[in-house]
């Protein structure tokens, strides 16, 4: 894939078109876009992480925050897999992460595919399981 042409099809449509705003670094084989995504009128905003591969695959990241091992929490997180599709959620370092991540995507596609997920995450089908989830976080939190 052409990266650069990513990167500037990428600016075009989340940056010019929807408004967010992205921020891009590329190394070697690899494009990293990244954005602060303020999700359902909460305070705390989601960390947009892409990264996208030279070779064609495609990783995104949201970054949702504190999460503590309790069983709250994991149920939470089992109900959100068990319940959303082209969505994980995982927690790593005590930290929420939900994840998506797609092989072999055709550049010209590639962004429509991003906005696609992009929509997913704020679908009324995962917005219901992740506030759930996001609520059971921060009820954990607290009674850390």
């Amino acid at each position: 894939m052409n990266l650069k042409k990513i990167e500037k099809n990428l600016t075009d449509l989340l940056n010019k078109k929807m408004g967010l705003e992205f921020t891009y670094k590329m190394e070697e084989g690899l494009l990293l876009a990244c954005c602060n995504l303020t999700l359902y009128g909460r305070e705390k905003p989601i960390t947009c992480n892409l990264w996208i591969f030279e070779a064609g695959s495609v990783l995104m990241s949201f970054l949702c925050g504190e999460a503590p091992y309790t069983a709250h929490v994991l149920d939470a997180t089992a109900r959100f897999n068990s319940d959303v599709t082209f969505l994980k959620a995982t927690i790593m370092s005590g930290v929420l992460n939900i994840l998506h991540e797609a092989y072999a995507v055709d550049e010209k596609l590639l962004p429509a595919y991003v906005k696609g997920i992009l929509g997913i995450l704020v679908s009324d089908e995962v917005k219901k399981s992740l506030e759930d989830l996001l609520l059971a976080c921060e009820e954990g939190s607290l009674q850390s």
